[in-house]
């Protein structure tokens, strides 16, 4: 509390009791109402302040105190971490840098080992592509599918970048199926007594196709296309024959000829039928007339005199749809 206004009586917040604000001593004294016994208290508040005051800025150093020697602890742990982590960081630096020396070791020895395998060539690596799988080779003796089969494995070599020449072999050998399994069963055995060396993609060829190659391939392909010629030839005779029959046929075929009021007899479809006459689907008729000749349309057609209760177009073709009433249907001219 600022004590502003001097000779007035404020109410302390922690002496409890009211205080006379004075600028000195001597005016305290001066004043005609103010007597010892006032002043004694007042003095005894004061200094019960000064007391208290005292004691709390003497608790409120030794916080402080305390505050400043955990802060200076804690900077002097952190600079310890610091320091432990920085060698901890060495030491992981130090120990990368050696396993990067040995992996570099490693691929040296790795590239001295391929280039002695290979004789000494520069072996390249191309990126791996997943190569569909060759279809199987059974055995069977035919040049088309085996020329195939070996043209599909030399694709699947090159997406799975095969280059040794035994690996080929071994992986020819995985798509051999029935008989061309036992062959290779043979070839096997005479391999492991030394009878001969199949150890190159070109001699597994040479000898798959000894074994499994048609001898007269060329004789077969001479043998079908003369089968085909002769099955030409035999279709234009057909064609020829055919030709012949039908214009004998057509000499002898005359169409049908109706004179104006002759009554025929109409060849209707069921569903016709049924327009004009309701009857059970097993009584009805192939045939329904007698209608009357009214005219002739064209060469064939004839226009028929019809009831109003069958609603068809009146003009029929002659071989198709007329038969002269009181004459059978299957009879010929």
């Amino acid at each position: 509390m600022s004590l502003r206004n001097v000779g007035e009586i404020h109410y302390h917040p922690l002496v409890g009791r009211r205080v006379v604000v004075a600028k000195a001593s001597q005016e305290i004294r001066s004043l005609p109402w103010m007597d010892e016994r006032v002043l004694e208290e007042t003095m005894g508040d004061v200094k019960d302040c000064l007391g208290y005051v005292e004691q709390n800025l003497q608790t409120l150093e030794d916080h402080v105190l305390e505050d400043l020697e955990w802060l200076k602890k804690a900077v002097l742990g952190q600079d310890e971490l610091h320091t432990r982590f920085m060698e901890l960081f060495a030491n992981l630096q130090e120990q990368l840098d050696m396993v990067k020396v040995g992996v570099e070791e490693t691929r040296q020895e790795t590239a001295m080992c391929k280039r002695a395998i290979t004789g000494g060539a520069l072996v390249t690596h191309s990126p791996r592509v997943d190569a569909p799988k060759p279809k199987e080779f059974g055995g069977k003796r035919d040049a088309k599918e085996l020329d195939n089969f070996i043209w599909h494995m030399e694709r699947y070599f090159e997406g799975a970048s095969i280059t040794d020449e035994k690996a080929k072999v071994r992986t020819a050998t995985l798509y051999l199926t029935d008989t061309a399994t036992l062959w290779w069963r043979r070839k096997h055995n005479d391999i492991k007594k030394g009878l001969c060396t199949i150890d190159t993609w070109d001699v597994f060829k040479k000898e798959i196709k000894r074994q499994f190659y048609p001898e007269n391939v060329t004789n077969e392909a001479r043998k079908k296309l003369r089968e085909l010629k002769h099955k030409n030839v035999a279709s234009s005779y057909l064609d020829k024959a055919g030709r012949k029959m039908k214009k004998w046929a057509d000499k002898r075929r005359r169409p049908k000829e109706y004179n104006l009021g002759d009554m025929v007899m109409l060849k209707l479809l069921p569903q016709q039928f049924k327009s004009f006459r309701k009857v059970h689907k097993g009584l009805i008729r192939k045939y329904e007339g007698p209608f009357p000749i009214v005219a002739k349309v064209g060469k064939v057609s004839y226009r028929l005199e019809l009831p109003p209760k069958l609603k068809i177009h009146p003009v029929f073709h002659e071989q198709t749809n007329l038969t002269l009433f009181g004459v059978s249907s299957f009879s010929t001219d």
